[in-house]
Order: C-alpha cells, then structure tokens, then sequence
C-alpha cells in the first residue's frame, strides 16, 4: 500500500489557531502542549492587503468624484463579498493513521514544497506557513495565501481573485474541470515529486474532484478547524502585537547598543589626544628642569656667600638671598610632583599643562629680576671699588705732601697751592675713573649676554 499525500485548497483560514495562540489552542484538546510546531512564515491579513493593494487603491479612489464610489477598506470589502474570500488556505499532508513516515523526512518534504511555492505560484502571494507536529493525525502544513490578479480595466487595476490569478498562472476551465481542479493536481503532483525526491515511490492520490470523494479523517478535519473560526477570528491579533513589542524592544537595545559603541570611540580618541598632549607638556616640563637646574647653578646660595671673605665689602648685596634660592628649590619640587601626577592621572593632564605654564612664566619672570639685580649690585660695587681705590690714592698723595712738608718746611702759601693741584688731579682722577668704570660695565654686561 502506498503512502497517501493530499494538497487540499480551501478558505477556512484560522490564524489563530495556526500560530497556536495560548488562549484558542488551550480549548482546543486535540493539539498536544508540547507537540512540535513551527511558523515558518506569517504575516497579518490586513497588513498583506496593504502591501498587496494599496497602490492600487490609492490610485482608484484618486479618480473618483463621487466618495460614495471610494473603497475605504478594500480588506474589509473582500471579506463583505458574497463570493470571494480574503485569504485561501492549502493544507498539505503525507501519510494517515494507517501509513506513516519518518517524522524528519517529512518534515524537509513539506519544507521543500513550501520553499518552492513562490516559484511555482506567482500570483498566489504567500502570507503564512505553519507546520503542526502537535495534533492528532499525521504532521501537516497550512499554507495560507491571498490571489492576486493584475490588468483590470474597470475598478482598481490590481484586485483580489482566485480564478483570474490562476488564470494568469495558466490555468484555465476546460469542461467540467476547473482552473482550481487543475492547480491542486499541479501542487499534488509536485508534492509527489518531492517525496520521490526522498525516496518515498509509492503514493496514493485521494480524488479531490467533489466533496464525496475526500477521505474521512480529512474531512473531519476540515470540519473541526471550520468550527474553530469565529473564536480564532476575535482573538487573531494577539501573538501579531506581542511580536511587535519584542521587535521594538530589540530596536531600542539596538539604539542604546550604537550610543555605547560611539561613546566607546569618542572615549579612546579622547585618551589618544590626552597621551599626546601628555608627551608634549613632559618635554616641556623636561626644558623647564634643565633651565631651573642651569639657574641653580649659576646663583651663589647663603652658605657660599660666608665662604667669601668679605666682611663688609657691598658684593654680599649682589648675592641672590637664601630665600629665593628657597623658593627656586620649590618650584622645581613643584614641577617634580606635576610631573608625578601627570604620570598617575591622565584626566587632569589639562590642570597639570596650565600649571607647568605657570611655574615656567613665573621662573622667568624671577629668573629676569635676578639677573637686572645682579646687574645693579654689580654696577653699585664697580662704583663703590673705584671710589675706594680713588681715595686710597688720594690719601696717598697727601701722605706724602704731609711727609715731604714736614722734612723740607713747605710754607703755607705753597701749601696752599698744592692742594689746589692736589684738588685738580682728584678731579681729573675721579673723571678718568668713572670714565673707565662705564666701560668696564659695558663689558662686562657684554661678557654676561654672551
């Protein structure tokens, strides 16, 4: 005995039932709860109406004058026809209680047929695929789809039809078989070829030509989904929104998913900036050590200046205090320890750039007053020296005037006159002095420049 395959076309549609909503399948004692099901495709009848037709609705209600003569809903017109139906449905099976298959094979025949359906009924727009695996009887597959037939001259170019989409498929009434007849032995001879495909040779063919001729176990369930309609009907929309909860839940996660991801970017290029900017300021920092270590090498501290011996000479003026040597010994701490938390804290790497300006600004500006007092104490000392060494030689002079005075008796009148010439010579010694202090001075701020 072969293995019986039925391709049954009808427009009992039930949704509901065939996405197995809790609530319509749970009254339903012939489905088992956890029986195999899958949905391989669905999409909701009135959303594939607007796909489908609303162009061509947009376009025909455009032409009309009246409003009476607009199609407002053309998915709720279909389903007021007295003839047509918004959706048909193939259910699709292998086997029955007496004859059965590998459950797995026919699982990839009835996917193979489904697969291969868009290719074989262009205007029969696919709108829903489930596969049960949980019911009494046999695994099956219900396939729903909606006719489409295009070219109409009257009314909307684009409308809802079973026999003109088969008709524009190529297949048409000849005598008593009609173009429906002749389609579903097309997909029954397809199925057969598929389960061929797989091994299976022998296959029986319900005759499907009238009602009388449909075996009984189909027929009864056909009748039992029948009797499932109107409740799967008010319940159908359910399972179409919970899924759209999910799909605008997953968009959100993927939007604060994208804002992470370009905080992430924003942040490593922050970190690259602030490791270069800590690079630059550490060779600036690197300059500024070596200019305040050449500083400290140059001024005499306190304990230098003792070793002097000088006890009152005024060069002790010219010696940079204890205290400023104290203060350039801090500022080179300071610049130690930004060094030290630029190396901890990249984030303050900002504060630690303006405060290393600073300290360098301020050691210039010091190192600038240190070097115009030098100057200063320097020139007081030139000054102080030369008048020193003048009167020295003029104390000299009248040392010897007295001597010579008293060993020849000079009189006072000679006297007199030689210290005018005493007085004249001071003079000219203290002009040709301070004449040669100008030009040691010039030199020596020369020698310091250089």
């Amino acid at each position: 005995m072969g293995v019986t395959i039925s391709t049954h076309n009808g427009s009992a549609v039930a949704r509901e039932h065939n996405i197995r909503n809790p609530k319509v399948v749970s009254k339903e004692p012939h489905i088992r709860p956890n029986g195999k099901f899958e949905i391989w495709y669905d999409e909701k009848p009135r959303d594939a109406y607007n796909r489908l037709f609303g162009q061509a609705l947009e376009e025909y209600n455009n032409k009309q004058k009246r409003s009476d003569r607009k199609i407002k809903d053309y998915y709720r017109h279909i389903c007021n026809d007295k003839v047509k139906h918004p959706v048909y449905e193939m259910i699709v099976a292998i086997g029955n209680r007496d004859n059965t298959i590998d459950e797995e094979k026919g699982y990839f025949i009835l996917r193979a047929f489904y697969d291969t359906w868009k290719k074989r009924n262009p205007n029969l727009e696919l709108i829903g695929a489930y596969y049960h695996a949980d019911e009494d009887g046999v695994p099956h597959v219900h396939i729903d789809y909606v006719p489409v037939a295009t070219g109409y001259v009257n009314g909307m170019t684009t409308q809802s039809a079973l026999v003109k989409a088969l008709g524009q498929q190529g297949f048409t009434k000849e005598g008593k078989e009609t173009a429906q007849i002749k389609w579903e032995r097309r997909e029954n001879a397809e199925l057969e070829k598929w389960c061929n495909a797989f091994g299976i040779e022998e296959i029986d063919h319900p005759r499907i030509e009238g009602r009388k001729h449909i075996d009984t176990e189909r027929y009864k369930f056909q009748e039992q989904a029948k009797a499932d309609i109107k409740q799967m009907e008010q319940e159908r929309q359910l399972a179409k929104q919970q899924t759209d909860l999910a799909i605008q839940q997953a968009k959100e996660e993927q939007a604060n998913l994208d804002w992470q991801r370009e905080e992430t970017e924003n942040l490593i290029l922050s970190v690259d900036q602030l490791r270069e900017e800590k690079e630059q300021l550490k060779s600036k920092i690197d300059k500024l050590k070596k200019r305040l270590k050449n500083l400290k090498g140059e001024v005499l501290t306190a304990e230098q200046a003792k070793a002097v011996e000088i006890k009152k000479a005024p060069l002790g003026m010219a010696l940079l205090k204890y205290k400023d040597a104290i203060d350039l010994k801090k500022t080179a701490e300071r610049v130690d320890q930004s060094d030290n938390i630029i190396n901890r804290k990249y984030e303050i790497l900002s504060d630690a750039r303006k405060r290393a300006e600073e300290i360098t600004n301020d050691a210039s500006k010091k190192l600038e007053e240190t070097e115009h007092l030098l100057e200063l104490r320097l020139s007081e000392i030139d000054e102080l020296t030369d008048t020193i060494r003048t009167l020295i030689h003029v104390k000299n002079i009248i040392r010897e005037l007295e001597e010579e005075e008293r060993k020849q008796g000079i009189d006072r009148e000679k006297l007199l006159k030689n210290a005018d010439t005493i007085r004249k010579n001071y003079e000219q010694s203290k002009q040709q002095s301070s004449s040669e202090h100008s030009q040691n001075h010039t030199q020596g701020q020369n020698r310091r420049r250089r």
